[in-house]
C-alpha cells in the first residue's frame, strides 16, 4: 500500500485516571452546584491513527454516531478505574458456607431444624467477573449509607446506573463514591450521606455529562 493510500485520522481514545479519593468537605472547599462540571463530548481525548483512506468514510460515520450518542446521554460509562483497584481471583475455588433460612435477630441459629442451605460467596458477590472490581473506601462521605472508611466496595461496571444507586463516579481528576439522584427535569446530582459531617454534593446540568465507572453492588466490612 502506497503513502497515498493512507491518511492520518483523529479518533477518540481513553484518558488515563490515576487517583481514587473520597474527598470530604474538610479537605477542600469545592463541590455543590458547579457551572460546567463534568466532561462534555468535545472534551474527549483524541489520538492520531494512520488508516487506509478507504476506511475514512466508515470511521467518520462511526465517530458521528458515537458523538451523537454522547450528546443524547446524561450518564456515560467511564473507561477508567483506580490503579489500586482489586479484581476477583480467576480460579475455580468453591467458597460455600452454610446459610440459615430462618431469620434471627442475633446469635447463631440451631441447624438441627433442617432449615439451612449452602451459599456460594463467589456467585453471591460477583455477578460478571470480567466487569467486577473491588476498591477500599477512602473516606466517610457515605457513612449514613452504611459505608465506612476502609470498607471493601464491590463494583460492577456492567450494571446500568439508575436513580438512587450508589455509584463510583469519575470526576476527571479523581474518583468518588456517591448516591446518584436523577430528577424529572433531567438534572443529575451526586449526593454524599453523612449528616454529622456534611460533604460536598455535585450537580450536573446544561449539557454536562456524568462519567460513571460502575455501580456499588456490595459492601464488605470487617468487624474486628
Amino acid at each position: 500500500m502506497s503513502k497515498n493510500d493512507q491518511i492520518l485520522k483523529t479518533v477518540p481514545g481513553p484518558t488515563p485516571n490515576n487517583s481514587f479519593k473520597d474527598k470530604g468537605a474538610s479537605e477542600n472547599s469545592h463541590g455543590g452546584k458547579r457551572k460546567g462540571a463534568g466532561r462534555k463530548p468535545s472534551a474527549i481525548k483524541t489520538v492520531v491513527k494512520r488508516v487506509p483512506s478507504i476506511l475514512v468514510p466508515m470511521i467518520d460515520k462511526m465517530t458521528e454516531n458515537m458523538m451523537q450518542t454522547l450528546a443524547n446521554s446524561a450518564v456515560i460509562k467511564s473507561p477508567n478505574v483506580p490503579l489500586d483497584a482489586m479484581i476477583p481471583a480467576n480460579d475455580d475455588t468453591d467458597m460455600s458456607v452454610l446459610m440459615s433460612l430462618a431469620k434471627v435477630p442475633a446469635g447463631l441459629p440451631a441447624y438441627n431444624d433442617g432449615q439451612s442451605e449452602e451459599i456460594n460467596l463467589n456467585d453471591y458477590l460477583v455477578g460478571r467477573q470480567s466487569d467486577t472490581f473491588v476498591v477500599r473506601c477512602g473516606g466517610y462521605s457515605m457513612l449514613d449509607a452504611g459505608i465506612d472508611k476502609d470498607d471493601l466496595l464491590i463494583i460492577d461496571r456492567s450494571v446500568e446506573p439508575k436513580h438512587f444507586d450508589i455509584v463510583m463516579a469519575d470526576l476527571g481528576s479523581e474518583f468518588t463514591i456517591k448516591r446518584l439522584h436523577k430528577f424529572k427535569d433531567g438534572r443529575l446530582e451526586l449526593h454524599s450521606e453523612n449528616e454529622a459531617d456534611p460533604h460536598p454534593n455535585f450537580s450536573f446540568k446544561d449539557g454536562d455529562h456524568m462519567m460513571v465507572v460502575g455501580v456499588v453492588m456490595h459492601v464488605i466490612k470487617s468487624l474486628r
